[in-house]
């Protein structure tokens, strides 16, 4: 797992179409690290979607 700093953490007051897609790539990675977590499809989307807000 990649630490952040705390430069890092900050986050812009806007947000670019490349920091989108990096952001969604991530969400999307962790997704699939917690899939086998969860027994039933239901779940797992219930999950992503408390991560995606």
């Amino acid at each position: 797992m990649r630490r952040v700093c705390a430069k890092e953490a900050t986050l812009p007051t806007t947000m670019g179409r490349t920091m989108l897609a990096a952001w969604t790539a991530e969400l999307d990675a962790m997704d699939a690290r917690l899939a086998s977590r969860f027994g039933r499809a239901e779940l797992r989307d219930r999950a992503r979607d408390y991560l995606r807000g």
